[in-house]
């Protein structure tokens, strides 16, 4: 990828991925993300099938006139000679069956290799959460990776295993992993709190709301919800009333994928003459 165009794809995952997201209010450059990030993804390697194998040419009968007596010696010393050079000729052709053969199990390791990193590169793409796979007109608008400063919450002390991802907009997703009641693994549960309540919270109590969500075997652990007045100041000034949100827990990449779902215009809104 050339520089310019490198240079606007980082500055366009800053406006998706960054602290002050704010590119999906812009479907142009959701696009032109999405055009770019396309380039970057690898390409299947595909092969050439093997050229066929040559077909031995057929032996040839080599007959020899009878010689008289008196040459006998330089017909043995001949023959010999003719002998000698069949051989060589039988080696060469031996040799060059035995690199056919080479070039040939070269060509199926290539063909399996081939096989194996499409299938690799296959289930990366599968095992990643996608934007909008329903195709409801949610947007992605950032990855949430884990956040190495997170303080367990006087609300869940004593909980083990609880894992804190960066913050969006003052809302904090946190993860825990529970035993399954029929002993069956660990269950996965995502979390989603306003970061003021869990701050003000005590043991056994929040105040505020927050929302769960846990997944079951390949279903990620997701939590959605619309939003409210009151939830977060950070919440409210950057997105307006009724808005909707998705979090879904990726463990492929180990993050959180916040989506994001505006509300329809309302009938009054798009009558307004102003």
């Amino acid at each position: 990828m050339e520089p310019g165009m490198r240079a606007e794809l980082e500055g366009l995952r800053a406006r998706a991925y960054g602290p002050a997201a704010d590119i999906h209010r812009d479907p142009v450059a959701q696009r032109r993300l999405a055009e770019l990030e396309a380039q970057l993804r690898p390409r299947p390697v595909t092969f050439a099938s093997a050229p066929p194998e040559p077909e031995p040419e057929p032996a040839v009968a080599i007959e020899r006139e009878p010689v008289p007596a008196s040459g006998a010696a330089s017909e043995l010393e001949a023959a010999d000679a003719g002998a000698h050079r069949d051989d060589q000729r039988r080696r060469a052709e031996s040799r060059s069956t035995r690199l056919t053969t080479r070039e040939r199990t070269g060509w199926a390791a290539a063909l399996v290799l081939a096989v194996v990193i499409a299938v690799l590169v296959s289930n990366t793409f599968v095992q990643r959460v996608q934007a909008d796979p329903h195709g409801v007109g949610a947007t992605q608008v950032t990855r949430l990776a884990p956040d190495t400063q997170f303080e367990l919450p006087e609300f869940f002390r004593g909980v083990e295993g609880v894992e804190g991802f960066r913050t969006f907009h003052g809302l904090r997703p946190m993860l825990i992993r529970e035993p399954n009641g029929n002993g069956a693994g660990a269950q996965v549960c995502l979390y989603v709190s306003a970061e003021e309540a869990l701050e003000a919270s005590s043991d056994g109590s929040v105040s505020g709301t927050y929302f769960p969500g846990c997944g079951a075997n390949t279903f990620p652990a997701v939590v959605q919800f619309v939003i409210v007045p009151g939830m977060s100041r950070e919440l409210d000034a950057a997105y307006p009333e009724g808005t909707a949100f998705q979090f879904v827990f990726d463990a492929s990449a180990g993050d959180v994928v916040v989506y994001v779902s505006e509300p329809e215009p309302t009938e009054a809104a798009q009558t307004d003459p102003r």
